[in-house]
């Protein structure tokens, strides 16, 4: 019976707008949305996709939009970085029908609202995280039926894959290298550039919050450093290392601004002296003057130290909910991603292959 179902309706309703008097159709955002489709699941040419529309339109009229209001609840299913996305498969499959073809006027159309928005990466690109993510946030519903619809139909989706990345973490050769330019007289690094790697090193902190790191952070009576974290905003307290207090204590004696009022520790070096708006100039030239990370695609940023430190943690046995605490972490499921690099105790876990007939040379 109709009061025992729950009516969705979804739909692709474009936001966008190309300026303030001329917005991007929603039936053109789904006539591209359709044109990828037909093509990558279906093997439907453009040609066919774009001669097909109009009678896709009229079932819609006839089918879809009447029963719209009897829904009881609405899915938009646009997303905003979609077109971005979709650009260059649809670039691949509209470019050659700007010539004669019949359909040359829609392709062309097309391509010139494409032409508004950069290429982005279309593996990105799903619809099934925003399908899970509607049920999920109505499933807290202050109406019970819902809740307990939106429940039911979550349990039925499956749930995404993760893909785990192999991250370029900092080997102990690197470390040792930044780690002795950091201490060396003769690295010329400014003192504000070193105080910001050795708080990543040693500390682990989150660039954003050693950018927000205030005068008053640090507690020189009882060796401290108190925060509340940007990313989680749950608050942090973390142990003042000498050698993180030395390299804080000297860039604020010598070389730090005097007789500003900007309560930040590290502000720019040239005036208008301000909060400092990121910190990846800093490693940069540590790394630089390392001969570290030179190669295209090498991964930097203050975030590998803070792998780092878990990566080391994790190998000196630490357990993890120590290491969550250390990290500042709201969840201690956050730390699981760092697991997946703890090569030392992965590969107790390793299966002997020794009995399987398989050559050295396969293995190298």
């Amino acid at each position: 019976p109709r009061s025992s179902k729950f009516h969705i309706y979804i739909s692709a309703l474009t936001q966008l707008n190309l300026d303030c008097s001329s917005r991007i159709k929603t039936t053109d955002a789904r006539l591209m949305r359709r044109i990828v489709r037909d093509n990558r699941d279906r093997g439907i040419s453009p040609e066919r996709t774009l001669d097909q529309w109009a009678s896709v339109r009229r079932g819609e009229d006839r089918n879809i939009f009447p029963f719209q209001e009897n829904a009881n609840a609405m899915f938009n299913s646009h997303l905003f970085y979609e077109l971005a996305a979709l650009k260059p498969l649809l670039e691949r499959l509209l470019t050659p029908l700007t010539g004669n073809a019949p359909c040359s006027a829609e392709a062309v159309s097309l391509l010139n609202i494409l032409d508004f928005f950069e290429k982005g990466n279309h593996r990105s690109f799903t619809y099934h995280q925003s399908i899970r993510s509607f049920f999920h946030e109505n499933s807290s519903n202050k109406n019970p039926k819902i809740c307990g619809q939106c429940v039911r139909i979550l349990e039925l989706i499956p749930k995404t894959k993760q893909i785990k990345k192999n991250i370029q973490y900092f080997t102990i050769e690197e470390t040792v290298k930044i780690r002795d330019a950091l201490l060396s007289a003769n690295s010329q690094f400014t003192l504000r550039d070193r105080a910001i790697c050795i708080i990543a090193m040693y500390l682990g902190l989150r660039s954003s919050d050693i950018r927000n790191l205030r005068l008053d952070s640090i507690g020189w009576s009882n060796n401290t450093i108190s925060l509340v974290q940007h990313k989680t905003s749950v608050p942090l307290r973390v142990p003042l290392l000498p050698i993180v207090g030395n390299a804080i204590y000297d860039y604020i004696r010598k070389e730090r601004p005097k007789e500003i009022s900007i309560p930040e520790i590290f502000i720019c070096r040239k005036q208008p002296y301000m909060k400092m708006g990121g910190l990846a100039y800093s490693l940069n030239v540590v790394l630089d003057f390392c001969g570290l990370r030179k190669q295209p695609g090498d991964r930097r940023g203050l975030h590998l130290f803070r792998h780092h430190l878990a990566t080391s943690l994790l190998a000196n046995n630490v357990p993890v909910p120590v290491i969550s605490n250390i990290l500042g972490h709201s969840q201690p499921s956050s730390t699981q991603a760092y697991l997946s690099s703890d090569l030392l105790h992965l590969k107790e876990l390793a299966l002997d292959i020794s009995e399987f007939p398989i050559q050295k040379e396969a293995l190298q």
